[in-house]
């Protein structure tokens, strides 16, 4: 089974027209959670590549926390299926994603937008391979809009929760309050 081993970087939003000119690929995302507990999460995912011809992929994403690792199943489905579970998921959200090559790794960027199509937060992640616990350096475009580095265990910044502004605009005030001390 695949391990998923992503570190988080909360990075500043007016940012998101600097990762537009440094992307190699951009996508507009959709998903929404069927399934929310304790360890467990179930999310499809609508990307829709914004790069040359409009392509459109469908995702069915398991993930489980189990024996100290976060086990990610990935699968592509069908438009009918996407549909028929779009109509029950929760905490559905959109955002942009921009993919930011640093040397051999990819930075995905992602900038949540609310209700009006607005930005209001700001994440960049990179996939680590299973046992690094930190990236070997942080390309310039990060470490210059870093807000926060997030700890592997905090999950006040799971997409979930980040897909409710409020929320995320909340959490927000509270680093800002963090970093002023």
């Amino acid at each position: 089974m695949p391990t998923e081993n992503e570190r988080k970087f909360v990075i500043k939003t007016p940012c998101e027209h600097d990762a537009d000119e440094l992307c190699t690929e951009k996508y507009k995302i959709a998903q929404g959670y069927l399934i929310a507990t304790r360890g467990i999460t179930v999310r499809i995912r609508k990307m829709i590549s914004l790069f040359g011809k409009e392509k459109e992929e469908l995702y069915f994403t398991l993930k489980v926390n189990a024996g100290g690792r976060m086990i990610e199943i990935e699968d592509k489905i069908d438009k009918r299926d996407f549909d028929d579970l779009w109509s029950i998921a929760v905490n559905k959200l959109e955002k942009i994603r921009y993919i930011i090559k640093d040397n051999k790794m990819y930075w995905d960027v992602d900038f949540f937008k609310d209700y009006r199509g607005e930005t209001y937060m700001g994440v960049a992640e990179i996939e680590l391979p299973e046992y690094q616990v930190e990236p070997e350096s942080l390309p310039p475009f990060v470490k210059n809009n870093l807000i926060y580095k997030v700890d592997f265990n905090d999950t006040r910044f799971s997409n979930k929760l980040l897909g409710d502004a409020r929320y995320a605009c909340e959490l927000l005030k509270e680093l800002e309050k963090q970093v002023e001390k």
